[in-house]
């Protein structure tokens, strides 16, 4: 991810900060199919949240 974004994410002072659980997490796809939509899902929160703030993605339930 910060091969591709990196650049955009120096430029908008974001962070990426991975999980362990997310790490180990598997997907069956193409890679192909699953970069292009991480890279949007990505580039959208960039784009819409204002610098300093945060955005989480949790696997799982949000209790």
């Amino acid at each position: 991810m910060t091969e591709l974004l990196g650049d955009q994410f120096r430029r908008h002072e974001v962070d990426l900060n991975v999980t362990d659980p997310f790490r180990v997490f598997e997907v069956e796809s193409y890679l192909s199919t699953l970069s292009p939509a991480f890279v949007n899902l990505v580039d959208n929160a960039i784009h819409w949240v204002a610098h300093g703030n945060r955005i989480h993605a949790r696997r799982g339930s949000s209790k």
